[in-house]
């Protein structure tokens, strides 16, 4: 079957078979099957009926484009004698009116009347409102976009300052995205269509700003607040944020399954996920797609942010026992000013045994350790004394500065001169070349003034570990 010619081209790319002339074709060669010779002749008149026939063919597929082309531009000479459509016709003209072209009242081999219009004019009416709503919604939202990456711009420039650098303190207070859904902002970036809304709109009203800083950071505590306390068995109503004080107060993040608690949980950036594409229509408040769309990363929530569970609770009580404070009361504060070294045999030392040393932190680092207890048993810490403190003290410095070099930190390295997430395009956040790439590439700062002024890059809180563990060998 594989001799079988094309029976006829509607256009010259496309092969179309005439239903009867397969039927033919087919019945032609179930006679013909067992006389090789008169099918071979029967094919050799049908292939050269077929040459003869595609130069017509091709005449008639252009000819036939043409006539649906003149249909097509004596439709939209009608809608355009209605004045009502010529926005959106204009539109449509930059991709050739193809919207209009798939519509079935159009590929018609018929010349158009002015009854048949009447006709037909009610339902390709129906098919340019829709259009035109479809056309409305994406100037909208382009609108949208352009008032947010102009607060962007005077958010970044404000935050600069006049020392023209970002620094690490910011990154625990409001960012881009948050300011934008603060109802004082989102009022002007939604303002009607017709409204002027420039740069300078948002930069008188950044005279609010103090107010708004204080009234953001006090809306995240009271959350933190509300969360810590139902854990704790208090009420949850309205409780004072001198809660996030105690030394209980540690919160569980579900991205990176660390521990975090304030003020360092304020600029973790679990805690502002990246924005991942998806469509306008899946946000139940579009405003808040359009916002994590300018920002590339969403406002700060505590969506993946749970307190301390309650096994992780009961250990961190006995460690603050072990401390000689009471776990209801004792604050971080405290904690930190006793200074203590503690050691639990629960956590495990997979590179040395126990037999022969034993692990020695600080209580945060032991907090930070509670994931690797496995078992549901009572955890028992000991004080270390103040001679293994002695020893220790000098181990974690070394163990300090060798964790600050490993990759894992170095990711965190940003750019002092911008927010933009210029490290997405690589597999971690970046390390001092990367950062310095970057700052060499768009902000034309030479690889000499990054090294001799160093202002340039800073690392973010997340990448300031804490005190690490100490393995102190027995005498």
């Amino acid at each position: 079957m594989g001799r079988l010619p094309r029976i006829l081209l509607l256009n010259e790319y496309t092969p179309i078979y005439q239903r009867t002339a397969c039927e033919e074709l087919a019945r032609q060669v179930s006679e013909l099957r067992k006389d090789e010779d008169a099918l071979d002749a029967y094919l050799v008149d049908l292939q050269d009926l077929v040459e003869s026939i595609r130069p017509h063919a091709k005449a008639c597929s252009k000819w036939y484009k043409k006539f649906l082309d003149r249909r097509l531009r004596s439709i939209i000479e009608k809608l355009r004698e209605e004045e009502e459509w010529d926005a959106d016709l204009n539109e449509m003209s930059e991709g050739d009116f193809a919207p209009l072209k798939k519509h079935t009242n159009v590929v018609l081999p018929k010349v158009l009347s002015n009854d048949e219009w009447q006709e037909i004019r009610g339902e390709i009416v129906a098919s340019m409102a829709e259009y035109r709503d479809a056309r409305l919604r994406r100037e909208r939202a382009a609108l949208i976009q352009r008032r947010l990456l102009d607060l962007r711009r005077v958010v970044c420039k404000l935050q600069l300052g006049d020392r023209g650098f970002r620094t690490p303190e910011q990154d625990f207070g409001p960012r881009f995205a948050d300011f934008a859904l603060m109802p004082e902002f989102r009022t002007l970036v939604e303002a009607p269509s017709d409204m002027d809304i420039k740069r300078s709109t948002f930069r008188r009203k950044c005279a609010e700003l103090p107010a708004l800083f204080d009234r953001f950071d006090a809306g995240r505590e009271a959350q933190l607040a509300r969360l810590l306390a139902e854990r704790l068995g208090r009420p949850a109503d309205a409780p004072s944020t001198d809660i996030l004080k105690l030394a209980v107060a540690w919160f569980h993040c579900d991205q990176c399954r660390k521990y975090v608690r304030c003020p360092g949980v304020f600029a973790h950036q679990c805690q502002r996920p990246y924005y991942h594409r998806t469509d306008r229509e899946d946000y139940e408040d579009a405003y808040i797609y359009d916002v994590a769309k300018a920002s590339t990363f969403h406002a700060w929530s505590t969506t993946k942010l749970h307190p301390i569970p309650e096994e992780d609770l009961a250990a961190l009580r006995a460690l603050i026992a072990a401390c000689g404070l009471d776990p209801a009361r004792a604050t971080a504060e405290e904690m930190d000013a006793l200074d203590l070294r503690v050691t639990c045999d629960e956590i495990p030392v997979p590179y040395a045994s126990k037999s022969e040393g034993k692990l020695v932190m600080n209580w945060r680092r032991a907090v930070l350790s509670l994931p690797m207890i496995q078992g549901g048993n009572p955890v028992k810490w000991v004080r270390a004394s103040d001679a293994d403190k002695r020893r220790a003290l000098s181990l974690e410095a070394k163990a300090h500065q060798a964790l600050l070099m490993k990759p894992k930190h170095q990711k965190f390295l940003q750019c002092a001169l911008c927010d933009e997430p210029w490290w997405l395009v690589t597999e971690s956040h970046g390390d001092a070349f990367l950062v310095a790439d970057h700052l060499r590439r768009h902000h034309h700062i030479s690889m000499a003034e990054i090294h001799s002024k160093g202002v340039y890059m800073y690392m973010h809180p997340d990448g300031v570990p804490e005190t690490p563990e100490v393995w102190l060998p027995f005498l």
